[in-house]
């Protein structure tokens, strides 16, 4: 009886249980939806903030849009108006510039007219750019000619390699005189054309047109071993500038051997010897002063590589790295550029691990650059021709690598062969380096040995100058008729 008591109790208690609990899910529902309920209000109410906001900032971006729009009508009726006053504006500025550059040229040409009767055109390769020789042998030719002539003198000068027109005679003719030179100019294949063959684009037409005297000073016959032989209507145009030229001056005898081989013999003659103005450096300018230091300086040529190694250029080159790299310990070396491709020396002086210095002698260098570059050396080893004559202008003992007959020549022309190392040669290495040794080992009567020879080689340019001035002052007396010209060796 008890235990039925027990269960009845027990299970009206949980019944008890199931229906508090019950109570307390639906208050506990209740008082969750109230919350939720509160908080969906504030939610409605920050979103009708947000909506008004909203609707503020589209009201304003409105009136801006109206505003613009006002604007851009407006703008898109004044621009043609602001169009034409700027243009305007400008065209006032040029006007005003053309004017006042008019008047400048004007006063210029006026200077100019009234110096042409006493300057002389001169004609050259000169350039900025290129083969750096030309930039020095330039000024050197002039500052020759003013130094033996005594006073100052006015050029104008002009390319050699642009086409002789109507405009560039009548500036010619309003001169004193045409001087052409210096530099290689006898070559086919550079400035290359089918008027007369070599470097000057003259046409005979319109050199029979020039009515002043005209001089050839210091040029080369610079043809290369194995190259083609110019164009037949080269011999024609050389033998009319031989005629009609008073002075015709090349830079060494074998250019003089060369040019007489396409001229008729009775213009043979005319053809003669004028030394180039880089031999003779020493004489026209005040060289700096030399610094007690050990430098060997080398410079190689490579274009034309063919013509100028043959089929030994990786030879030839390997042994003048190597012997340089015997010298590296006593004397600084330097590689001198006269030309971008010249650096192709570059990975065989690197591959000999030899300690060496790049000198960039094409960038634009002054005179006095030039001759401070050639006056440091105790020796050079040159392959160029400028390279080869520069230094022994400014008086420093060069030793010859013979790629070139130009090379041969000039030392036949100062009567020092064993300057001079063949590179053809089969022995060349061993010749290099015994020529190198002695010459090292010689340097004080070497340099007496080329003071001597640049002392015959001035005294020849003073004459052909002097002689020069000489025609000069005889046709302008004569009212410049052309002066035959009888040449001289």
């Amino acid at each position: 009886m008890i235990k039925c008591i027990l269960k009845r109790l027990l299970k009206e208690h949980r019944e008890e249980c199931y229906r508090c609990l019950s109570i307390g899910k639906i208050k506990f529902k209740m008082y969750s939806s109230k919350y939720a309920f509160r908080q969906l209000q504030e939610d409605i109410s920050r979103l009708d903030q947000r909506y008004d906001d909203l609707n503020s900032q589209h009201r304003q971006l409105v009136s801006q849009y109206v505003h613009l729009q006002d604007c851009y009508e407006n703008l898109s009726q004044n621009i043609p108006e602001l169009i034409n006053r700027s243009h305007k504006r400008q065209t006032d500025r040029l006007s005003k510039f053309q004017k006042e550059q008019d008047r400048q040229s004007a006063e210029v040409q006026c200077l100019i007219k009234a110096q042409l009767p006493n300057a002389y055109t001169h004609l050259s390769a000169f350039s900025k750019v290129g083969n750096a020789g030309d930039n020095l042998l330039v000024p050197a030719l002039r500052d020759s000619i003013q130094k033996i002539s005594g006073h100052p003198m006015v050029w104008c000068h002009k390319s050699v390699r642009n086409a002789l027109d109507a405009e560039t005679v009548e500036l010619i003719n309003a001169t004193r005189g045409l001087m052409i030179g210096g530099g290689g100019l006898f070559l086919k294949d550079t400035n290359r054309n089918d008027i007369s063959g070599w470097q000057w684009p003259c046409s005979l037409n319109e050199l029979d047109k020039i009515q002043v005297p005209m001089y050839m000073l210091g040029v080369g016959y610079n043809r290369f071993r194995g190259q083609e032989e110019f164009e037949p209507y080269f011999k024609a145009h050389i033998n009319e500038i031989v005629r009609r030229f008073s002075f015709v001056g090349l830079r060494n005898h074998g250019s003089v051997r060369a040019i007489r081989q396409y001229v008729s013999d009775g213009l043979k003659g005319k053809v003669c010897y004028h030394p180039c103005a880089t031999t003779v450096l020493s004489k026209i300018y005040q060289l700096p002063d030399r610094r007690d230091e050990k430098v060997i300086a080398l410079n190689c040529a490579f274009d034309r590589s063919d013509m100028r190694y043959g089929a030994h250029k990786e030879e030839r080159l390997c042994a003048i790295a190597k012997i340089l790299k015997q010298y590296e310990e006593s004397y600084t070396i330097k590689y001198y550029v006269h030309m971008s491709s010249d650096k192709e020396m570059l990975p065989f002086l690197d591959a000999a691990d030899l300690k060496y210095e790049v000198v960039e002698l094409d960038q634009g260098l002054t005179v006095d650059g030039f001759l401070k570059a050639y006056c440091a050396p105790s020796l050079v080893l040159a392959m160029r021709g400028h390279a080869q004559m520069i230094p022994f202008g400014c008086g420093t003992p060069v030793l010859s690598i013979i790629s070139h007959d130009k090379l041969k020549w000039f030392l036949e022309d100062i009567g020092y062969w064993e300057w001079g190392v063949e590179i053809q040669d089969k022995q060349f290495e061993q010749n290099l380096s015994s020529t190198m040794g002695y010459m090292l080992s010689h340097i004080k009567q070497i340099k007496a040995e080329m003071q001597a020879a640049q002392d015959r080689l001035w005294e020849i340019t003073q004459t052909n100058i002097k002689r020069i001035f000489e025609c000069d002052q005889e046709m302008k007396n004569n009212d410049y008729s052309i002066y035959p010209g009888k040449g001289r060796e």
